[in-house]
């Protein structure tokens, strides 16, 4: 038979907390939150990049697509003032959602001239912008030009059977979010300002902007994530003739 054991005469503030221990595990906890909110955040950024990547390796493939059904012509791109469909709208069928050509890391709706138009594909924010291959027109002597540069139109457009290097020539990227530009002319000089060559992991914002990334469809339907101006140098993405590749752009910021 057990002996009587008395009831243990606990106090009823035993369990609780000190001051100081209150404050030490605040810190601890303080500590661990500094320390994981920058993944928490690097990570989120990644999700992003990668959405938007995916959506731009979208919009390249349906750029392919329209090629395929139009004799291996590339969309081609038109004056805004002519009323002619430009690529948006030519890929859009083929797309079949215009969120697509939005990135999710543009907060505010991406300029486009085809604000307001009743062309569902140009009218849609848009957060890329297409190759417009002037090295390869203006070296090739095919006519066509608009504002004395050569441009892809009706008359003058690019075959996907003419890109010299499918593996490492620029498709589609992002652009910056007040252009509303169609194409990247890479023979203007200052056309790589419509670009936004550092949307993605900046880790500050101020006059030296030259950092992060950004991506980028390639003309064989892969994607690829460039760090700043990588794509411009040391060798030109952007061009497909031999001579305007070689060296590097040596133009951006």
């Amino acid at each position: 038979m057990n002996a009587f054991r008395p009831p243990v005469n606990r106090s009823p503030h035993a369990a609780a907390f000190t001051l100081i221990e209150l404050l030490v595990v605040i810190a601890i906890i303080g500590i661990l939150a500094s320390m994981l909110l920058p993944a928490l955040g690097s990570a989120k950024e990644k999700a992003r990049r990668m959405y938007c990547m995916n959506n731009l390796r979208q919009v390249a493939l349906s750029a392919t697509l329209y090629a395929d059904d139009d004799q291996d012509r590339y969309p081609r791109f038109a004056p805004s003032a002519a009323g002619t469909r430009n690529w948006p709208d030519l890929v859009f069928s083929y797309l079949g959602n215009a969120k697509s050509f939005k990135c999710m890391s543009d907060t505010n709706s991406p300029l486009t001239f085809g604000t307001g138009s009743a062309r569902p594909g140009d009218a849609a924010p848009r957060s890329y912008i297409m190759n417009g291959w002037n090295d390869f027109i203006m070296t090739n002597g095919v006519p066509g030009s608009v504002g004395g540069n050569p441009i892809n139109n009706n008359t003058n457009v690019l075959l996907s059977t003419q890109v010299v290097y499918p593996v490492d020539t620029v498709f589609f990227s992002e652009k910056a979010i007040d252009s509303p530009h169609y194409r990247m002319d890479d023979m203007d000089g200052d056309s790589y300002k419509e670009l936004e060559l550092g949307r993605h992991s900046r880790v500050s914002v101020g006059p030296n902007m030259n950092q992060g990334g950004s991506n980028h469809a390639m003309t064989d339907g892969s994607a690829i994530y460039f760090k700043y101006g990588k794509a411009f140098d040391p060798r030109n993405l952007w061009a497909n003739t031999e001579w305007w590749r070689i060296g590097g752009a040596g133009v951006y910021p």
